[in-house]
């Protein structure tokens, strides 16, 4: 046994091994609550966008995904293609918010 190996009183044991094993259990423990911690705050992920002139609302999620679509009333005095491309433009601005918040997130987790 060399002098850097640590016995137990009795056992004869090398507890230098099992303290190795613990801390790196510990330390793949705890990067694996970091890991779910940056998977939770990616899911939240949410970015949200108006129209010009506030009649079209669109939520979008953190790969661009749009999960909401609200039309004001008066959004329905518009053309047929007009509200289309005013959707589409405004989902494309929600979509735009929710990566610059994705990239927030991931240099937020990365920093560390």
């Amino acid at each position: 046994m060399d002098a850097g190996t640590v016995t137990g009183p009795d056992s004869g044991r090398d507890v230098s091994a099992e303290l190795d094993f613990d801390a790196v259990t510990m330390a793949a423990s705890a990067a694996l609550d970091r890991i779910r911690e940056m998977q939770e705050a990616m899911a939240a992920v949410r970015g949200h966008a108006d129209s010009e002139q506030g009649d079209v609302h669109v939520t979008a999620e953190g790969s661009g995904a749009m999960v909401d679509l609200r039309l004001d009333p008066s959004a329905l005095s518009r053309s047929p293609g007009e509200l289309g491309r005013v959707i589409v433009e405004t989902a494309e601005a929600a979509a735009r918010e929710a990566y610059e918040r994705h990239l927030e997130v991931l240099a937020e987790y990365s920093s560390d």
